[in-house]
């Protein structure tokens, strides 16, 4: 019986067939290499599945099936479904092709496939970039994440999905280039390998060594005032990163979302919170944490003014 990674297999619930996947860099597939997944399909009876990491598995052929159905498809080597290496760099068609992309994540999602996927590593890692905060590569469950923006790359690490998700923490403090981007999730993937214990995930390194050593390690500037958490505060802390502890939302954004905003809309999008609300101008409480401001525009509501918080009464 062949075991999990053994010629690129994953064992089936039935212990006696077993499932793999040709190598899709970045889900892309032309029409010759899906007529040859068909094939094989057909000629061992298997079944197929699209993935989660932008591939499609070949179901159900058994151990004197394997070395065949590799032949027929072509490919050298097995697609990485398990062991500690890259396993996969996931990436969304970017601004090449979709009308929200903000950056060429499938340009660089490829560069980082040819270079990292298989390569081995302590513990299993995975990439993912997007072209848009909408994430659509799922940037923020993955080891390393990079979203684009219109000035550049955000880059974040640590995520992870499985049986203890937990969201990624952002690495930088503000947009980089694409050239950066590279040299970052260089730097990055070297650190762990030389660093990460046998099995440990990069977000668990980074429980150990805080933001902070990943920052430097990154050549990455760290916001004032950030201190770099001990081991402990970070395991504790670890937990509000968890996809069951936050409620994150990315809103979509509206057709047409292809160009960057106005400058005037940017800086509109700023301090919304202290406007009069839409339904009947009245100030929203609390929209700042000034002591006092809140009862000074009550009053003022009640006399009939109209006041924006923050922008008066000071």
């Amino acid at each position: 019986m062949l075991r999990d990674g053994e010629k690129g297999v994953v064992i089936q619930r039935d212990r006696k067939t077993y499932a793999i996947a040709p190598h899709l860099p970045c889900g892309m597939v032309n029409p010759e290499m899906l007529r040859r997944i068909a094939d094989v399909a057909e000629k061992f009876g298997a079944t197929l599945k699209c993935t989660g990491a932008q591939r499609i598995a070949i179901i159900g052929l058994t151990e004197s099936d394997v070395d065949q159905a590799w032949a027929d498809l072509g490919q050298p080597g097995p697609g990485h479904m398990s062991g500690n290496r890259v396993r996969s760099v996931r990436s969304c068609p970017g601004n090449q092709f979709c009308k929200r992309g903000r950056q060429d994540s499938l340009a660089l999602g490829l560069e980082f496939d040819t270079k990292y996927h298989g390569r081995r590593l302590p513990g299993k890692l995975k990439i993912g970039v997007s072209g848009c905060p909408n994430q659509c590569a799922e940037t923020r469950i993955k080891d390393i994440g990079l979203v684009g923006e219109w000035g550049g790359w955000r880059v974040w690490v640590g995520g992870e999905c499985g049986m203890f998700p937990r969201l990624g923490e952002e690495l930088t403090t503000e947009d980089i280039s694409t050239e950066k981007a590279r040299l970052v999730v260089d730097q990055l993937i070297v650190y762990f390998e030389k660093n990460a214990r046998s099995g440990e995930r990069l977000g668990k390194l980074l429980d150990r060594v805080g933001i902070t050593v990943l920052r430097e390690v990154a050549g990455l500037p760290t916001p004032l005032g950030a201190v770099s958490q001990s081991p402990a505060v970070s395991e504790r802390a670890g937990a509000s990163h968890r996809v069951g502890g936050l409620n994150p939302v990315v809103a979509l954004e509206p057709e047409g979302a292809s160009e960057p905003p106005a400058a005037s809309d940017r800086a509109g999008s700023k301090g919304r919170a202290g406007l009069p609300d839409r339904a009947g101008g009245k100030a929203r409480a609390g929209a700042t944490g000034r002591a006092g401001t809140g009862s000074r525009i009550a009053a003022k509501i009640r006399a009939g003014g109209k006041s924006r918080v923050g922008t008066s009464d000071r």
